[in-house]
């Protein structure tokens, strides 16, 4: 995963080279979604909105070499409807609503049917900044 949204870039930079503040989310979610979250137009994604889906809080190891992954596993509720196919995955600052902080792809889709739980292995969620 290595699409970082504009509107943390743009903080980012003015941390950075404006000096200007900014405060980080206390925590960080992860959502899931059926196409690209970032994307435009027909190509953008829409999150997982049905039956018990509710977005995962997950915690991050120390960045190194400009990268970072989950320092936890990340496992969703048993799905109790078909939840569709997950191609992408975002990090949010908020549990609901919020601002996207990061998204990619998986490297494998899944398709989450009822009675499935959709789990993301320690170190399987791999943040890089290019």
């Amino acid at each position: 995963m290595s699409q970082i949204d504009v509107s943390l870039a743009n903080d980012i930079l003015d941390l950075i080279l404006r000096e200007e503040s900014y405060t980080p989310p206390t925590n960080i979610y992860v959502a899931l979604y059926d196409g690209d979250p970032l994307g435009e137009g027909e190509d953008l994604g829409t999150e997982v909105d049905v039956g018990n889906y509710v977005r995962q809080s997950v915690s991050f190891n120390e960045a190194s070499d400009k990268e970072t992954d989950n320092s936890l596993d990340v496992q969703f509720p048993e799905a109790d409807t078909d939840w569709g196919d997950v191609t992408h995955i975002a990090l949010y600052d908020a549990d609901s609503d919020g601002n996207i902080l990061f998204a990619g792809a998986l490297e494998n889709s899944r398709t989450v049917y009822e009675g499935d739980t959709l789990r993301f292995n320690e170190n399987e969620i791999v943040i890089t900044i290019d």
